[in-house]
Parts: C-alpha cells; structure tokens; sequence
C-alpha cells in the first residue's frame, strides 16, 4: 500500500445494492492504483437497519481494517471531494490529491467508476475479478459456493 497520507472513501446511506457497487468502485480503483481506501458504513433506523452490522456481510478484518465510525467520517467528510470534482482525474492526478492529504469520496451507485485513461474494458475485468474474490463474511461466502446449490424436486 502506497504511503499517501489522503484516501478513498466509501459511503452511501441507502439500501444494500447501491452500497456494494460504491464499495466495488473504491476497492477496484485503491487496489489498481495502489491506494488507501476507508469505508463509513451508515446505521439506519428504519427497515434498512438490517444493514447496520457490517460483520453480517464483509470479513470480520476487512471490517476492522477499513471501516471507520461515524464521528471519524463526519470529522472528514467536508473536506472530501468526490471523484468527478477532481481538477486531474486521471490515475497520478488522482494519487497527488492523496499524496497531499486529499480525501475522495466515491458514492455511485450505478455502473464502474473510471479514471480518465482507463478502458472501459479493463476496469470491467478488474471489477469482476475483485468481486471474484470480495471479501464476504463467511456465512455469505458459503452461500455462493458451488456446493450450496441443491437440486430442486418436483
């Protein structure tokens, strides 16, 4: 992991889908370019409180190693850019914004987040094999697995 004192962050205070793909976004884009990424997982308290405890889908070390509370994201968050506000977003434009302490805020929900320079088609294959290996708790993890399908009768 490169030494940039800034980072990428995730955050969406909906509903699961739009939550994941923002995540995938952050993870493909730190994990291409070599950066630091945190995500703010927002507790709610109407019926997507179902939601709130991140352990229930992501590794419990993912979690503890990129997760940050909400006093932590509130500290930061006014000073956060989103991706599409950045002067240079290209890979190195967006490395020096993280190099001088910048924070970028990746929040779509729709479709892959791309830097200028990158292809379509690459980003698409990056994204597919980190979700071939994102890292879901257990219980979900064992859900996807080829052994959990079981033959229908009747």
């Amino acid at each position: 992991m490169s030494k940039t004192t800034g980072h990428l962050v995730t955050f969406r205070n909906d509903r699961l889908g739009g939550r994941l793909i923002s995540l995938l976004n952050t993870m493909r884009i730190a994990q291409d370019h070599d950066l630091p990424f945190r995500v703010r997982w927002h507790e709610n308290d109407d019926i997507a409180q179902v939601f709130n405890d991140p352990e229930l889908f992501f590794e419990a070390g993912f979690v503890a190693d990129h997760f940050i509370s909400a006093s932590e994201w509130a500290e930061t968050r006014g000073a956060a850019a989103r991706l599409r506000e950045l002067d240079d977003p290209t890979p190195a434009g967006l490395r020096t914004h993280l190099e001088e302490g910048g924070i970028v805020l990746i929040d779509g929900s729709f479709g892959h987040d791309c830097l200028l320079g990158e292809t379509a088609e690459a980003v698409s294959q990056s994204a597919a094999d980190l979700w071939s290996r994102f890292p879901l708790a257990p219980a979900i993890r064992e859900a996807r697995s080829p052994k959990a399908c079981r033959p229908r009768r009747g």
